[in-house]
């Protein structure tokens, strides 16, 4: 099953330059990407919400170990790359999906928000 084989039900706009985890399942990420302000598709897949993003991986959170591998880098600063990625949000369940909407970061007019959701 492929990440796009959910309903598309709106976007979400972001808002300021973010940091996300490329895999959003792995409980400590080592490697992430930079995702510039933007608006990007929202999905519904069997009643789980997620964005898909497109982005760059973000140098300052890896270090090049050799032959195409890399390790995290403690305390690096965030670095776009010239390598593109797209990947998916967090998968969130209905609770999940409410409370985020409901934070500060979704809130308009709040000094954190970071995200706009629009549901079509």
């Amino acid at each position: 099953m492929g990440i796009e084989t959910g309903t598309t039900i709106g976007t979400v706009e972001i808002l300021i330059q973010r940091v996300y985890a490329l895999d959003p399942d792995t409980p400590d990420p080592h490697l992430e990407a930079v995702v510039e302000a933007g608006t990007y598709p929202l999905y519904d897949c069997g009643g789980a919400k997620f964005w898909l993003m497109e982005g760059t991986i973000n140098m300052g959170g890896v270090q090049r170990m050799g032959d195409g591998m890399f390790i995290a880098a403690a305390g690096g600063a965030d670095v776009h790359s010239d390598i593109p990625v797209r990947f998916p949000s967090k998968r969130f369940g209905p609770d999940e999906w409410a409370a985020l909407l409901d934070h500060t970061v979704c809130r308009e007019g709040h000094p954190s928000q970071r995200m706009r959701v629009t549901l079509t």
